[in-house]
């Protein structure tokens, strides 16, 4: 069933990023994919910009590893309807900058298209990442 392949690709993912394994997490990514925080402080948080385009995604990746030291990175729940995957996860992160820490739940939904995901979407309590960001 594509539903269950779906959610094992995206536990791959998952497993990828731990390792810091970035060109794994590309292997399950469409050309086309689309790669987007759901947020206002999408101009203040440099992870939060919408990204276009496989060749893009790195950015994000690369922003996360230069500013956040996650001390906590647990997908707890997956769900799946037809081409998307939803998950929860819930995380500790420190900001290298000024190490202030943020604790909160994560939503990832992740859409497939022929086997590849091609649209990825997240959100977060950003005021709360925003605030901590912020903080000097």
């Amino acid at each position: 069933m594509n539903e269950q392949r779906n959610i094992e690709a995206i536990q791959k993912m998952y497993a990828a990023f731990g390792r810091g394994d970035v060109a794994a997490i590309l292997e399950d990514l469409a050309d086309e994919v689309s790669w987007e925080v759901n947020s206002q402080a999408a101009a203040s948080i440099p992870w939060y910009a919408p990204l276009k385009g496989k060749s893009d995604i790195p950015k994000f990746f690369q922003a996360l590893a230069d500013t956040v030291e996650y001390r906590r990175f647990e997908p707890q729940a997956f769900a799946a309807t037809g081409d998307v995957v939803y998950c929860t996860v819930s995380f500790d992160l420190v900001f290298k900058k000024n190490q202030q820490k943020v604790t909160s739940i994560m939503f990832h939904r992740f859409t497939f298209k022929n086997g590849r995901v091609v649209n990825v979407r997240t959100g977060e309590d950003t005021a709360q990442t925003l605030a901590a960001w912020n903080t000097p």
